[in-house]
């Protein structure tokens, strides 16, 4: 039996989108749990073709985070680092800023990989010295 998590990648690798998002409403009317693998396989097709706005739309709609939390699933640190990073590239740098705050005020403490993907976003972004202000908070924690 092919489980709904691997119909959402292929969809997410094919780049459909619509039937991505179906499947994984489907997956919920018919009353399968949510999983944080298929919350991260449709993230991470998101990031690769840049569609963050759609991304961000989709969570809005469909699938919130506070949902997510209700079954138990909230987003984990791997979920943040592909959003951070998704944030950058897609030039929403003060998402990225944000979710790192968020993270620590949720108790989600941020590894080495969520700094670097935040630096890497703030300078793809040409925010220069809010990247240092980080690269120095980063040395600071030891990381």
């Amino acid at each position: 039996m092919i489980s709904y998590n691997s119909i959402i990648a292929a969809y997410g690798r094919n780049k459909d989108f619509r039937s991505m998002t179906s499947t994984f409403e489907e997956m919920q009317f018919k009353g399968f749990s949510v999983s944080l693998e298929a919350y991260n396989t449709m993230l991470d097709a998101y990031r690769k073709e840049s569609q963050m706005e759609r991304f961000r739309r989709w969570i809005d709609e469909v699938a919130s985070v506070t949902e997510l939390k209700e079954c138990g699933l909230g987003p984990d640190l791997c979920s943040h680092n592909t959003l951070i990073k998704a944030y950058g590239i897609a030039g929403m740098v003060e998402n990225a800023v944000h979710l790192v705050k968020e993270m620590r005020e949720n108790g989600l403490e941020p590894d080495r990989i969520t700094y670097i993907n935040l630096i890497a976003a703030l300078l793809r972004n040409d925010e220069y010295l809010e990247a240092v202000k980080w690269s120095l908070w980063m040395k600071q924690m030891g990381l």
